[in-house]
């Protein structure tokens, strides 16, 4: 059942989240579900003004929240914010359904329900914000993801889903990240914040400057000062030493690690050559004042 994957989805929130999650899904076996005539007449009486029916309206399709919320986890927002803001949406349905439109509440509400809860992902879960046309798109590219390897994937997997446009991919991407504060440290043994990797576009500093123009025996020197995984990362990528300048992810091949992983070396040592740099700016500054 959607209700029970809710719940594995939710085993790496915290324990606290789990429990009140587990709790709320408890709470809602205390509210029967309702025929389709009971929501008519329940209908008639919130047209009539009726707030009593109101609430019996929303307890009796709390359920059908949870379902849909479950299929917007991972997206940004806890399985108790989907929820909370899928009953959001559930309270506009019932305040606005018509009757005699002859359709049923539950497809109703579903419509209120998803808009409600795809303009919270794409408003609140992150600092960059995902139009709302993509949250479905996005939602369907992971679906199909998650369904690798299992039975049910088809012999294609991933290869059956649709082509992505970059515009797509880059915002699945962002979908998944999340923002992290500039003082956070790089590493965790090492000094330094992201901060510090981040160029300023503004300047040109004398690193950039000797790397431009192809003046590695200079820069080779200071690269004898980093530890040895720093030092074969800036080799191999600046042909420094006899060492073909090569692509991340050649170098990712060369010492088993990730792409990802060796960019973060890179841009970490460039950042202490570029702190060496700056403490010999200030040397020289020191001796021609004296």
């Amino acid at each position: 059942m959607k209700q029970n994957k809710m719940v594995n989805n939710s085993r790496q929130k915290t324990s606290s989240d789990l429990d009140n999650f587990q709790r709320y899904c408890r709470d809602l076996e205390n509210f029967e579900t309702i025929s389709h005539d009971e929501e008519i007449e329940l209908a008639i009486k919130i047209k009539a003004g009726d707030e009593t029916a109101v609430n019996e309206l929303i307890q009796a399709n709390l359920r059908l929240v949870i379902l849909i919320a479950s299929e917007y986890e991972g997206l940004g927002l806890s399985s108790l914010d989907l929820i909370s803001e899928g009953n959001l949406g559930l309270v506009k349905a019932v305040r606005r359904f018509d009757h005699e439109r002859k359709v049923k509440f539950s497809f109703y509400a579903g419509l209120w329900i998803r808009q409600q809860i795809k303009r919270a992902l794409s408003n609140k879960s992150r600092t960059i914000r995902i139009p709302v046309s993509m949250i479905d798109k996005i939602n369907s590219i992971e679906k199909r993801k998650a369904q690798q390897g299992s039975p049910s994937a088809g012999p294609h997997g991933a290869n059956s889903e649709e082509p992505q446009t970059d515009r797509l991919k880059r915002l699945v991407t962002l979908a998944k990240a999340s923002t992290v504060s500039l003082d956070a440290p790089f590493e965790q043994h090492e000094a330094g914040t992201l901060e510090d990797v981040i160029p300023d576009s503004n300047s040109q500093h004398p690193l950039d400057e000797l790397i431009r123009h192809g003046d590695y025996h200079v820069i080779s020197d200071k690269i004898k000062l980093l530890d040895s995984r720093e030092q074969e990362v800036m080799k191999t990528r600046f042909g420094l030493d006899g060492c073909k300048p090569s692509k991340l992810v050649e170098i990712a091949d060369l010492l088993g690690l990730t792409k990802e992983r060796v960019r973060q070396i890179e841009q970490f040592a460039i950042v202490k050559l570029r702190r060496m740099f700056f403490a010999e700016q200030g040397e020289e500054k020191l001796l021609c004042s004296a």
